[in-house]
């Protein structure tokens, strides 16, 4: 039997920066070199392997040796093989035309007028559309996301089990957010509250943190579900080259990844200042942004994240979520939105819609604060005023790279 995993050379030692310190820990060992199933019995005598990111290049193995010693001297051979530690992620919230909806607490609920959700509203409430949500679960029988929610065809890589149940309340909120229910009596409304969301739950039992390993698992197992959308209000503590490789074949699934800037007032986070992921920054009521909300290279748009009603386990509801995660699971419900109009739209088409209807907060264009400006669920109207203006907008939808050539379309107005 042949099989066939990749491992990188390596001419040093393997982990010079790793302690002495022998304890069960896992590892991703990079494969970028054919190897024997020999050579895989001596990789897992180091440890036990535990899962195979395929298609990714990356095994993870959970261990006991030392980490300074962990490497593989396969007899005849050179090879030394590349291995990293897991890297530790967290949640990116901090805790403090339509008839009106009846829902009791709709008029609290500020961030829907600002995005202007209810113009749309009024063609889709993001009907057909599912949303994979990478958090900690969800509480599926919440009165206010009964239906909304695909728990049978969402699974807990934190625990380990197929029930994605939220003890952590991070998720609830975020699908709240996006989902909940709208013209039912109860509750508030969710930007998209026709939408579905699948949960994927990564993180164990009821904490904050999670591993990078099981954000990666959740990423392949998104890419390959009928969600057209992944959401992530999180952030990592550090770069993890095997949830980029994640994030680039849900990419090549045609999927739209949004994820949180970060809430360190610094450098937008890993993964939301990849290029194509859209990164979420957030505002205030004011329309400034949140002192907390990072900024700089990658930040896509901003939203609202300060003070905003949604769902909690159980029964409940909270008027105090704030941060990057609340307004990254906003524009995950737009996107929502603009996808039940565009169902065959790619999702480099649905991101410059996206991108193209935010409204601009000055200096004019891309700035390090606000990035595109703030999420709106249409265009804004041109201005109607006498004095001159420019507008532009791709004229061909992609995704632009450093380096390409885009061919814009510009409209002169009172001139």
């Amino acid at each position: 039997m042949n099989i066939r995993f990749y491992v990188h050379l390596m001419v040093g030692a393997l982990f010079y920066y790793f302690s002495t310190t022998t304890y069960a820990a896992r590892v991703l060992v990079h494969l970028s070199q054919p190897i024997n199933a020999a050579e895989l019995a001596q990789l897992d005598i180091q440890g036990r392997i535990i899962h195979n990111l395929h298609p990714l290049p990356w095994l993870v193995l959970e261990t006991t040796t030392p980490r300074r010693a962990l490497r593989t001297d396969v007899a005849g051979t050179a090879k030394k093989w590349l291995a990293q530690p897991d890297v530790q992620g967290h949640f990116a919230a901090t805790r403090n035309p339509l008839t009106i909806p009846n829902d009791p607490h709709y008029a609290e609920q500020w961030h829907l007028t600002e995005i202007g959700v209810q113009s749309l509203w009024e063609k889709t409430q993001g009907e057909g559309v599912i949303i994979a949500l990478l958090d900690s679960g969800v509480d599926p029988e919440h009165p206010d996301l009964l239906g909304n929610i695909l728990f049978d065809y969402g699974y807990d890589f934190g625990d380990e089990d197929d029930k994605p149940d939220d003890a952590n309340g991070h998720g609830t909120a975020m699908a709240g957010l996006m989902v909940a229910k709208c013209d039912n009596k109860i509750g508030g409304c969710g930007v998209a509250p026709l939408a579905k969301v699948i949960p994927y739950k990564i993180n164990s039992q009821g904490e904050n943190n999670f591993s990078s390993i099981d954000l990666a698992v959740a990423i392949l197992a998104a890419a390959g579900s009928d969600a057209q959308i992944i959401s992530m209000s999180l952030v990592l503590d550090e770069y993890a080259p095997w949830v980029e490789h994640a994030l680039e074949y849900a990419k090549l699934k045609n999927k739209v990844v949004v994820a949180a800037a970060g809430n360190q007032n610094g450098a937008v986070a890993f993964p939301a200042y990849l290029s194509w992921v859209i990164g979420v920054g957030a505002f205030d009521k004011e329309g400034q942004r949140l002192h907390s909300s990072n900024f700089g290279n990658g930040l896509s748009l901003s939203a609202p994240g300060v003070d905003l009603l949604t769902t909690l386990p159980g029964t409940g509801y909270a008027n105090w979520y704030n941060g990057t995660s609340a307004a990254a699971a906003l524009v995950s419900g737009v996107l929502a939105l603009m996808m039940a109009q565009q169902p065959n739209a790619s999702a480099s088409e649905l991101a410059v819609t996206l991108l193209a209807a935010c409204q601009d907060v000055e200096p004019a264009g891309f700035d390090d604060l606000y990035g595109f400006g703030h999420v709106k669920a249409t265009r804004p109207q041109v201005s109607t005023n006498n004095e001159p203006s420019l507008n532009f907008a791709p004229t061909n939808a992609q995704v632009i790279y450093p380096g390409d050539m885009l061919q814009l379309e510009l409209a002169f107005n009172n001139v």
